[in-house]
């Protein structure tokens, strides 16, 4: 996405190309998110989310920052597919030490003082998304008399799919700069659930 004018535009408003590039990613996030509600289908949707965050996140960031994203991803549900019982406090050390460990890395600033950007600040969205998912399923193991209001309202029965999964994770709405919601809120949202699901008077 190195097109000429982005150089004389990112001259004129004052910035540089990268954040010039991130600002039109994340400005984009508004027409593409409206678009979700026309996908016909929830795996559709999920399917959506995924790959439009995926997208944006690519011409955002580069590839390499990328992969950033898919490691606490991948090892999150791995720990909720290898052990449900302890998979919240795993994945909370395992993705915040990861986090920790992007942030020393870029603490140097390298990026800004060259004009570039990180994407650490969106590492931190999904780093708070992958644990608030992770614990709701292992919270999901225990009584319902022993939760309080907010864990029985967010809890997962069932692991989600791996579909499901990315598709809350990159969903382009939130990965830039947040807000950090629930994953039944997602499946909620996605699949027209709730406070989401169609009256006569059409969506909510």
């Amino acid at each position: 996405m190195e097109l000429p004018e982005m150089e004389s535009m990112a001259t004129a408003i004052g910035v540089s190309v990268p954040v010039l590039r991130f600002l039109l990613c994340f400005i984009a996030t508004i027409p593409v998110s409206f678009l979700h509600r026309f996908v016909p289908s929830a795996t559709g949707k999920h399917l959506y989310a995924a790959v439009m965050g995926g997208v944006l996140s690519y011409l955002s960031f580069g590839f390499s920052s990328n992969l950033h994203f898919l490691v606490p991803m991948v090892l999150g549900y791995g720990s909720m597919v290898v052990s449900r019982s302890y998979c919240g406090i795993i994945t909370f050390f395992i993705a915040f030490g990861y986090l920790i460990g992007c942030h020393v890395y870029y603490m140097s600033g390298d990026a800004w003082k060259e004009g570039g950007i990180d994407a650490t600040g969106a590492l931190m969205v999904v780093t708070l998304k992958i644990i608030s998912c992770v614990i709701n399923y292992q919270d999901g193991l225990l009584k319902e008399e022993d939760l309080r209001e907010a864990q029985k309202k967010n809890r997962l029965l069932k692991l989600p799919s791996v579909l499901e999964y990315f598709g809350y994770c990159l969903c382009c709405g939130s990965h830039f700069a947040g807000p950090v919601y629930e994953m039944k809120d997602y499946l909620d949202w996605t699949e027209r659930k709730g406070i989401w699901k169609s009256t006569e008077k059409g969506h909510p």
